[in-house]
């Protein structure tokens, strides 16, 4: 039977409880943890790569052979990303564009990270950052 005050552990000991600790006015000790925040920076070819495997992957319809010239965010919606992809040997007048949402291609970084062997933690926080025109995988723990 628990009491307010105290309760007895199997060995018979008496230990404080948690509530009546904080009723006395102590305060319960806190494990904290330094924190991590990363940027993984990725050149163009490396995006191009990492979504070409993920849709391999998957069984979708992989992006068209190309050089990405351009990445940027749609004008409008922060969650979808917009690639530019040129082909000299293709003769198509201007970059042909390709949407993908910014989980796809956190998903897409977080698989080609991987198949390079650079860890990343499976309860950090990661999202997807375009600065400067260069695409970076955060990962916050």
């Amino acid at each position: 039977m628990l009491h307010d005050k105290s309760a007895q552990n199997i060995r018979g000991k008496k230990t404080r409880c948690r509530a009546s600790a904080l009723q006395t006015g102590e305060m319960p000790i806190q494990k904290t943890m330094p924190k991590e925040d990363r940027l993984i920076i990725f050149s163009n070819e490396e995006v191009y790569k990492a979504l070409y495997a993920l849709s391999a992957q998957k069984q979708l319809k992989k992006p068209p052979a190309g050089v990405i010239t351009k990445i940027e965010e749609v004008k409008g919606d922060r969650n979808t990303i917009c690639l530019h992809l040129s082909n000299p040997q293709e003769s198509f007048d201007s970059d042909k564009k390709l949407d993908y949402t910014r989980d796809f291609l956190a998903a897409a970084l977080m698989l080609f990270c991987r198949g390079l062997g650079i860890p990343l933690p499976k309860s950090a926080r990661k999202s997807v950052m375009l600065r400067n025109g260069e695409v970076m995988l955060r990962v916050q723990i």
